[in-house]
């Protein structure tokens, strides 16, 4: 239970019935990418009101927030289906998973795929949102099918394909 506290005015008269002042306040703060470049963001917090005409003041809140240090990251992973004991003129069909696995909007993905085949290389494309982390609709493309993402958050995945036909030629040599 809070307990009652006498003010004094600033003509030092004592007020004579209890009061009690109980304040509230959230403060949301956004962080943004200039403030990330700071080991911690510092916070104060003051109080104020008017009582019987006179101002009322309280002391400081401070709170010190570590804020992580940017760590921008990509993981890959390709699935290959089939993948064994394949013909000529097989089709596989490579599978790609592109997770932003760092804490930072990473823009313009991009997936290169080399390979050994005699054939032309695979294309990936028909890129999609798998995985929407987070905030909802964070991940967008501006052009789909392009074989490039335009945003995506952390914690979102992105899922291409892309296929390979085998060639004579990769089995002769058994690529």
């Amino acid at each position: 239970m809070t307990q009652p506290r006498h003010f004094m005015s600033t003509a030092k008269r004592a007020i004579t019935s209890p009061v009690i002042v109980q304040l509230a306040f959230v403060l949301v703060m956004a962080v943004t990418g200039s403030s990330l470049s700071h080991a911690e963001i510092v916070n104060d917090a003051t109080a104020n009101g008017i009582y019987n005409g006179d101002p009322v003041v309280s002391n400081t809140a401070r709170v010190e927030v570590e804020v992580a240090p940017a760590a921008p990251a990509l993981i890959v992973t390709k699935v290959a289906t089939p993948d064994s004991n394949l013909a000529a003129g097989t089709v596989v069909t490579y599978t790609y998973t592109v997770e932003n696995s760092g804490n930072q909007v990473l823009t313009n993905i991009n997936l290169n795929d080399a390979h050994s085949g005699s054939g032309p290389a695979p294309v990936p494309g028909n890129e999609t949102l798998t995985t929407d982390a987070g905030t909802l609709a964070d991940s967008t493309d501006i052009t789909a099918n392009d074989g490039q993402w335009s945003t995506l958050a952390p914690g979102d995945v992105i899922t291409l394909t892309a296929t390979y036909t085998i060639t004579q030629n990769d089995v002769d040599t058994q690529q």
